[in-house]
């Protein structure tokens, strides 16, 4: 089946070549004005619309969770990337580095914040210390995911504004890329 699959993909590639290749080309060239605009990949599919306006109230009231995340989890989540980019020259060992260094980190750093907090709020015993060591190493966890999943969030939401606000003749001549890209994939790949 899929031997039967890639020839039809080749054979499809043959015929059409220049098409795909002018493809490529239109493809590349709207990835760039998006990159350039800082505007992610899937703005066509979430227009800003009333939706879009409900996140960003969101965002802005947890932006102070965020900010706790960040700071909590800054040391274990930038040096990594900083000593990969400093210390490593092959581009095929950084993300391993970045990955090591971080899980070593992330298990230092938690172990510390768990022998720490408890103690400077003087909880007294070792089961209501160990209790408290978890919870903290929970909330900052927590608080780890949550500064992730905001900065996504974010990410998509700032760059729909950015769409949204952009200069009109620019954004008609994206959508008439993507709209021409749409039109020549519908047409490539329609079922006849």
């Amino acid at each position: 089946m899929r031997k039967f699959i890639v020839n039809q993909l080749s054979d499809e590639y043959h015929k059409n070549n220049n098409k795909i290749i002018h493809l490529k080309h239109q493809l590349s060239s709207l990835e760039q004005e998006l990159n350039y605009h800082s505007i992610p990949l899937n703005v066509f599919n979430k227009p800003f619309y009333f939706w879009n306006s409900i996140v960003l109230i969101g965002l802005i009231f947890t932006f102070p969770i965020f900010l706790f995340g960040v700071i909590v989890n800054a040391i274990p989540f930038f040096v990594p990337k900083y000593i990969a980019d400093k210390k490593v020259k092959n581009p095929v060992f950084k993300n391993t580095v970045r990955t090591v260094v971080g899980m070593l980190l992330y298990l230092l750093v938690f172990g510390i914040y768990f022998f720490t907090v408890p103690a400077l709020f003087d909880v007294e015993g070792f089961g209501k210390r160990f209790l408290a060591g978890i919870i903290t190493v929970t909330i900052f966890y927590s608080s780890l995911m949550f500064s992730y999943y905001w900065f996504r969030v974010a990410k998509i939401v700032f760059g729909s504004l950015r769409f949204t606000f952009l200069n009109k003749l620019k954004k008609n001549a994206i959508m008439n890329t993507y709209s021409s890209i749409k039109q020549e994939l519908l047409n490539l790949y329609s079922v006849s």
